[in-house]
């Protein structure tokens, strides 16, 4: 694999380590989609690596999607390789069984079940159509799902997953990134931002502004869309990511648009390489006409999203070394404030940092960037007395180094 560019240039160029934010050892607690549900037929088993923890899944003969650590506390066999008896896995290399809460109950050879036979259990859930994992034993809040598709019945169309050589936190900056919009994308939208907490661990940053009806083409654009466009953000935990990327727009000037909305869940399976898994999600609608408009919605959603994500393309990221320590006031405002969010959330078992140091430093939730490791202070360099040094005097008592 090739070498992560942030440990490039550091000594000419440093980038400051932030606590979560595009961190590597720090893994917030959320929740990140591990496989499709299709994938883990009743009664099966299968092993997986999330965020650089090997996970193994199974669906009992109920039905129920469980998650264990992989390796098995006896001698360390990946229990994906045994068999699912009943709602229970047992292990191939002993026959030691263990429970969903990653208990071990049974010991073939009749010893007393040691002390230490326990695994970590993990919180699981299923939705559009992918079994998701929270790690730690339970979740505090089921898999987000859209504030207006509450309640009601959900369709969804998973997309191609997007593997970016970045930080799965970096390519999320991009949507609130007026000059990127402008320069990659070619949109000429100067939006103004609007920040909602709708809890700790959930930041939507909304943008909205008029559209600039320069040209024939922009005035087209601007006649469809009533003159004004408007999308947001949400972000939940540092793990998942919601886009709505029509909002309080009016066709025509009359007509509200329907809103369209895609899922995005940030993760990695081994450090270098974010994999982001985009979902289109919607109402489904009754009857045939429902079922129509349903998959006409999430088709122009999918099509909107690949237009914009072919003008940045793996290449892109390949080439991206993103630092966040010279941000301007203004327009990257609502990055900064994306950053401290992230900054702030609760980090789970999964982390290499100093978790409980780092959680209870983010609680304080100081107005700052949360570094980590600070950036180092600028080399100091030797002042040079030009007129002094261009005498012949100067030149020849001046030592050659």
């Amino acid at each position: 694999m090739d070498r992560d560019l942030s440990e490039l240039n550091q000594s000419t160029q440093p980038i400051p380590t932030l606590r979560v934010f595009n961190n590597w050892e720090a893994v917030p607690l959320g929740w990140y989609a591990a496989c499709e549900s299709r994938a883990l037929k009743r009664g099966k088993a299968l092993t997986l690596r999330l965020c650089d923890q090997q996970i193994v899944l199974f669906r009992g003969y109920d039905g129920v999607v469980r998650a264990l650590d992989a390796f098995c506390p006896h001698m360390g066999l990946n229990l994906a390789l045994g068999r699912v008896e009943g709602n229970e896995l047992r292990c191939k290399f002993h026959g030691w069984k263990f429970n969903g809460r990653g208990a071990c109950t049974e010991v073939p050879c009749d010893e007393a079940v040691p002390r230490k036979a326990k695994l970590e259990s993990y919180a699981a859930e299923e939705q559009y159509g992918f079994v998701w994992v929270y790690p730690a034993n339970e979740a505090p809040e089921p898999v987000f799902v859209p504030f207006a598709l509450r309640g009601k019945k959900l369709a969804a169309l998973p997309m191609e997953v997007l593997d970016r050589k970045c930080h799965p936190h970096v390519p999320m900056v991009n949507g609130m990134d007026a000059q990127h919009v402008k320069a990659v994308h070619n949109i000429d939208l100067v939006p103004t931002a609007r920040t909602t907490w709708h809890a700790d661990n959930c930041l939507e940053i909304y943008l909205g502004g008029p559209v600039p009806a320069h040209g024939l083409t922009g005035r087209l654009i601007n006649w469809v869309l009533g003159g004004y466009y408007a999308y947001s953000n949400i972000f939940i935990d540092g793990t998942m990511a919601l886009l709505n990327t029509v909002k309080d727009v009016k066709l025509f000037g009359r007509y509200q648009a329907p809103e369209a909305y895609l899922i995005f869940s940030l993760k990695y399976a081994n450090r270098g390489k974010a994999e982001i898994l985009p979902i289109a999600v919607t109402e489904r609608r009754a009857g045939l006409l429902g079922w129509l408009t349903t998959k006409l919605m999430l088709r122009l959603t999918k099509a909107g999203f690949d237009r914009l994500k072919s003008d940045e393309g793996e290449w892109f990221f390949e080439n991206l070394r993103f630092r966040a320590d010279a941000l301007l006031p203004h327009f990257d405002r609502p990055i900064a404030t994306l950053i401290q969010f992230i900054n702030k959330q609760k980090l789970s078992k999964w982390s290499k940092t100093p978790r409980a140091v780092t959680n209870a430093r983010a609680a304080e939730a100081p107005e700052d960037f949360y570094f980590l490791t600070p950036p180092p202070p600028p080399v100091p360099q030797p002042t040079i007395d030009v007129a002094a040094a261009a005498t012949p005097q100067a030149a020849s008592t001046s030592p050659v180094k």
